[in-house]
């Protein structure tokens, strides 16, 4: 039986709950009802196994939630946000193998929005003359009003992780073992804030050919913004 299990690890047994205080005469009917209703929730389920033949026993919540099925670590739009999902295998300290998958998954969206950002700004950079010297100065800029921006509107909105097992487990295999998905999400908007606030720092550089890479990228369209 897959059970449910909590962020320490703890097994949280709810089918078993259902049933210890069915009425006796109920017996065969309430049983043969509630195996059908287990089978429904995720309680009861043929068991999933990963590539290397662990199976999941064990879950933190009754159904994988649906962004568990986004590619990993590719920032997607869906609606008016971006999404980034983080996923990690091999886990052996759930608590601390959580943390280290957040703090993964905020880095990992963080240098993804930058990389959007990166790209709207190479499209400018050739229509100005720029030395190797600003260029790394203006990719410096960027980096630091992105890591400002994302800091303030990314946020880890969900997590969901299993335990698997394996019966026979190879000498080199681990014999259980956890897997943790993370979702980051943040608004849309944060491209256009980050590309906003890398032009307001150039805006004020010393040298004159960042002032003209702040400006220009002041002067973009929203066309410009999209993704």
């Amino acid at each position: 039986m897959t059970k449910t299990i909590d962020f320490m690890g703890n097994t949280r047994k709810d089918c078993e709950i259902l049933t210890i205080r069915l009425p006796k005469a109920l017996f065969f009917y309430l049983t043969f009802s509630l195996m059908v209703g287990a089978l429904a929730w995720g309680c009861v389920s043929t068991p999933e196994r990963d590539p290397h033949g662990a199976v999941v026993v064990e879950r933190s919540k009754q159904d994988a939630p649906p962004w568990t099925g986004l590619q990993p670590d590719r920032l997607v739009s869906i609606g008016d946000r971006f999404r980034f999902m983080v996923k990690r295998d091999q886990i052996v300290n759930l608590p601390l193998g959580l943390k280290q998958t957040q703090i993964a998954a905020m880095q990992a969206s963080r240098l993804a929005l930058q990389d959007k950002v990166d790209q709207i700004v190479a499209k400018v950079i050739p229509t100005l003359a720029l030395t190797p010297t600003d260029q790394s100065e203006a990719r410096s800029t960027l980096r630091r009003a992105v890591q400002s921006v994302h800091s303030d509107g990314a946020k880890v909105v969900d997590i969901y992780f299993e335990k698997l097992a394996r019966e026979t487990p190879k000498p080199e295999q681990l014999a259980s073992f956890y897997r943790a998905h993370i979702l980051v999400e943040f608004a849309e908007g944060l491209l256009e804030d980050a590309v906003v606030a890398t032009a307001s720092e150039l805006t004020q550089s010393k040298r004159p050919s960042l002032r003209s890479l702040g400006k220009a990228l002041r002067e973009l369209p929203p066309t410009a913004m999209s993704h």
